[in-house]
């Protein structure tokens, strides 16, 4: 087995996870977890929706979540381990690492470095163009920070959102004057009425019998439908953002580091 084989056995492995976060996600919610009731205000003259159901999210969506993220760390660390391998140096077991700190003053920091000890310069180099800490590669610094509270607990993705609804009659006429403003020649504009976009002001997380979102009365039409999803709520780390989209995010971040050090290999 070469050393890339052994990497994307891992990789691999993450995929298989992510195919079946994909599949458990859709069928909850192709499952009608949640209803919908609207109120008119008056006083406000604004329609409002809130929730009168609401399933809860399995917790195998947080665990298979949960272990396509690790399977991508412990990619990385492989890497690590695979590219002292390729200088003839000897990795350590519990040092050798491939490095995501909180800073880039703690990835200059000696403890850091001894994680990459032993790999030739250009390796080195690569891992520090990179800047695998927060502030520098927040996508890496996720997919660590995840991991680690996997390790701990289920992430939390249990929480639902509303993700899109249908475009409003204003949104859809400043994307008309825009249009035209940089195609003066134009004669016709796509109909835009079965478009989505992401709501400004939705209620996150969605609860019970709370409203949710609220729109001008004016704004109004007929068939005005929404969108929810499954999204992680860990604060201060991934906050409403899609499960599926960020784990696919992480993997695609994963395999093109892994190209990039395959001639280190």
């Amino acid at each position: 087995m070469t050393r890339l084989e052994g990497l994307r056995i891992k990789t691999d492995r993450a995929n298989q996870h992510i195919a079946e976060l994909d599949a458990a996600i859709r069928l909850f919610l192709d499952s009608s977890p949640y209803e919908v009731s609207p109120n008119h205000n008056y006083q406000t003259r604004e329609m409002e929706w809130y929730l009168t159901k609401a399933d809860p999210i399995p917790p195998s969506i947080s665990a298979i979540a949960g272990d396509a993220i690790q399977n991508l760390r412990s990619a990385l660390d492989h890497l690590a381990w695979q590219l002292v391998l390729a200088n003839r140096g000897i990795p350590k077991i519990r040092v050798t690492g491939f490095p995501i700190t909180k800073s880039s003053q703690e990835h200059a920091s000696a403890k850091c470095r001894r994680k990459i000890e032993g790999m030739r310069q250009a390796a080195i180099d690569a891992i520090d163009a990179l800047k695998p800490y927060d502030g520098g590669n927040e996508t890496l610094w996720r997919l660590h920070c995840l991991n680690n509270i996997d390790k701990h607990r289920l992430l939390l993705p249990a929480v639902s959102a509303l993700m899109l609804h249908h475009l409003l009659p204003s949104q859809r006429k400043e994307l008309v004057k825009i249009y035209f403003g940089s195609h003066p020649n134009a004669t016709t504009f796509p109909d835009l009425r079965g478009m989505f976009t992401e709501p400004m002001n939705a209620r996150f997380p969605l609860e019970v019998d709370k409203v949710f979102l609220s729109i001008p009365e004016s704004e109004m039409e007929n068939n005005f439908t929404f969108r929810f999803g499954v999204v992680f709520n860990e604060p201060g780390v991934c906050e409403r953002e899609s499960v599926l989209e960020t784990v696919k995010q992480f993997a695609g971040l994963v395999n093109e580091i892994i190209k990039v050090f395959a001639p280190l290999l």
